[in-house]
């Protein structure tokens, strides 16, 4: 009888703000900023097991929010929408990121019958400027992809996905900050968020790094970034930003990592996807300095359960150690804990 009690408690679901699922780690774009880019001779390609996603339904139950996406485009992944609806069924708002480049009337019309209830398309500026940060694809591109869907979900009278933009703010594209009402207003965009490079695979790129506090030009960014809320607001469109400070060090982070967990594509448990490069041998800046990169699983769904491992030994200590302030190392310096 012991026994058995043991076992329920076991395999008792979690319940989740939200799982991360990495249902692809391959991408046909090689965006400066993104590690796949950086240490692409060393990167593992693959998609997510569909028989693995199968598996996770019951703790799905059991989660708000399930973001299908990870470091790789998860519209190259055949199942994706077989994901989107299973998800679906187990009641969660299910979300995914895309950089636009694969949205045909098709696929959108499959994204909008799929039920899945946000999308967020990327962009790191516009025209000449998206295309210097993120090769393989273009502004007008993603903005036409935006324009489908939301053509598409007129024509079959649905009010989802609702539709996010994911600008990330480089320090030598700040300039085009001052074009997103311009080009965005009337596209059918819900939300604009503006974030900062969060993750530095390589060195040259820590002078991209905004940070409000630390930044020489910090009168400029601020200026550009009021700016242009007051032009979005004008032009009906919202938008947020949400940048790191040199004055802050929260003892959690944005990523809500005690509620929540990033599933790899090769079926691997992580606190964050931070912690989840399918990479190996690899290095990236820290506190100024290149310093190795150490990822962190707390177990595979191949062998285990979920429930049990978000119950085992690992998934434990990496949550305990945000109240007894033994960070593991890359906790230590992330700008999530720096963001207000």
């Amino acid at each position: 009888m012991l026994d058995s009690i043991k076992q329920f408690f076991h395999e008792r679901q979690p319940r989740l703000e939200w799982m991360q699922i990495e249902v692809t780690s391959r991408c046909n774009a090689f965006c400066i900023y993104c590690p796949r880019t950086a240490y692409r001779e060393k990167w593992i390609s693959r998609d997510f097991s569909p028989d693995l996603f199968r598996s996770l339904y019951p703790s799905l139950c059991k989660t708000k929010i399930v973001h299908l996406q990870g470091w790789g485009e998860p519209f190259l992944n055949p199942d994706i929408f077989s994901m989107i609806r299973m998800a679906r069924q187990a009641g969660c708002a299910v979300y995914t990121t895309t950089n636009g480049t694969l949205i045909t009337d098709r696929i959108s019309e499959e994204i909008i019958n799929s039920g899945l209830s946000m999308i967020s398309f990327s962009l790191a500026g516009f025209g000449k400027t998206n295309a210097r940060i993120r090769p393989g694809t273009e502004s007008a591109e993603v903005i036409s992809s935006v324009q489908r869907i939301n053509r598409k979900k007129r024509e079959l009278g649905e009010k989802y996905p609702k539709i996010h933009l994911s600008y990330i703010l480089l320090n030598s594209t700040l300039q085009d900050v001052r074009l997103i009402h311009e080009k965005l207003a009337g596209t059918g965009i819900d939300e604009v968020i503006i974030s900062s490079l969060d993750f530095v695979p390589e060195k040259d790129l820590q002078s991209e790094v905004v940070s409000l506090e630390s930044n020489s030009h910090y009168p400029d960014i601020s200026n550009e970034l009021n700016l242009a809320l007051q032009h979005c607001s004008r032009a009906g469109l919202k938008l947020y930003y949400r940048l790191p400070s040199s004055e802050i060090l929260n003892p959690l982070c944005t990523e809500k990592v005690l509620q929540s967990a990033y599933i790899g594509s090769g079926g691997d448990v992580f606190p964050c996807a931070y912690m989840a490069l399918p990479v190996r041998d690899a290095s990236y800046m820290s506190n100024g300095r290149l310093v190795p990169y150490e990822g962190f699983s707390t177990g595979s769904l191949v062998s285990t359960s979920f429930p049990q491992i978000w119950r085992g030994n690992d998934s434990r200590q990496f949550r305990n150690s945000f109240f007894t302030g033994g960070y593991y190392h890359i906790c230590r310096t992330c700008p999530k804990r720096r963001e207000e």
